[in-house]
């Protein structure tokens, strides 16, 4: 072709105008409530078990001790935020499938009318269905999901995104995708997002097993203040 012309139709991926974004630091530094949490049995969310073998010491600032800090203030924050906010309904975006199967299971204990279901890969795809269904219908009040789960699913207008976790700093499009699913014309919707003030150890599997503890291959420390 000669002279040709590209026309964007689509135009440059932003937040929508209907979502007001908040930004909730966690710091397991100055707030030691996590240490006191922690210490009763069931009373904090189960973590993903990458510290089960680290020597936690509450009350200092050893790297793996922090961490520990921020997966259990991650937990206690959404409960507080959907209490604060009093949410009737809310898509809460987690970073791998044991973090949703966790967060799934410590909302339910926390209250009873607190409806969750999952979205994730190792849910059968009649049980995604039946989940996605069951909250757009309002039968369930918070739907947990992993980008990918969540990814192309027609679910417009929720008030509330909850991002436990952050995604990478080289996709951006998945925050944009995240956010995007509250707010419209008739209803503002907002977008809050827990940042954690120290790197937090994750999961990050290069084998092949389903089930893997080697914490010397398979995980990364993951610094949310470098990709807010």
């Amino acid at each position: 072709m000669h002279f040709p012309q590209w026309v964007d139709l689509k135009g440059q991926d932003v937040a929508p105008d209907t979502v007001h974004q908040i930004v909730c630091m966690v710091d397991p530094i100055a707030d030691k409530s996590w240490i006191r949490i922690r210490s009763k049995r069931g009373s904090s969310i189960q973590t993903d078990g990458i510290h089960e073998k680290d020597k936690i010491y509450p009350g200092s600032e050893e790297q793996e001790t922090l961490s520990e800090g921020v997966k259990v203030l991650k937990g206690e924050y959404v409960v507080k935020a959907i209490r604060q906010f009093d949410m009737d309904q809310c898509i809460i975006f987690c970073r791998t499938k044991l973090d949703c199967d966790n967060l799934e299971a410590y909302l339910k204990i926390q209250q009873k009318d607190w409806s969750c279901a999952c979205l994730h890969a190792d849910r059968s795809p009649d049980e995604r269905t039946a989940n996605l269904k069951k909250f757009k219908e309002g039968e369930v009040r918070f739907l947990i999901c992993t980008d990918v789960a969540a990814r192309g699913i027609d679910v417009r207008g929720i008030p509330y995104v909850i991002n436990m976790t952050l995604p990478p700093p080289e996709d951006k499009s998945s925050y944009l995708h995240r956010i995007g699913r509250v707010g419209r014309a008739e209803r503002m919707g907002l977008a809050l997002s827990f940042v954690a003030t120290v790197p937090e150890k994750v999961w990050y599997h290069q084998c092949r097993q389903r089930t893997c503890s080697d914490t010397r291959r398979c995980a990364i420390w993951y610094d949310e203040i470098s990709v807010s």
